[in-house]
């Protein structure tokens, strides 16, 4: 593969990256907070990908934090987020 294609790729799939994660972590935000009346602490985006400490496999919706209280992972606010983008478009099609 040539130096250029590799680095088309990185780039690509940096936007992409980007572009998804935000256009699914902003509405779940909005879902969950609206949903929990503001009482549900979720993890910023920045922490998309972090583990739980001591765990190989973490199949838990929580991240746990020294010192502070659980909050909600990333990957799960997105998955809300995703969730309320395929109903959108399901609407959309059936109207």
């Amino acid at each position: 593969m040539p130096l250029g294609d590799i680095l088309a790729e990185l780039g690509l799939r940096l936007i992409l990256e980007f572009v998804v994660y935000n256009l699914t972590y902003w509405p779940g935000c909005l879902l969950l907070k609206i949903a929990s009346l503001g009482h549900l602490e979720l993890a910023p985006l920045s922490t998309f990908g972090d583990r739980n400490k001591g765990r190989v496999f973490d199949f838990s919706i929580w991240l746990h934090r020294d010192f502070e209280a659980s909050v909600l992972r990333a990957e799960f606010v997105c998955l809300v987020g995703l969730l309320f983008w395929l109903l959108v478009a399901t609407g959309v099609y059936f109207l």
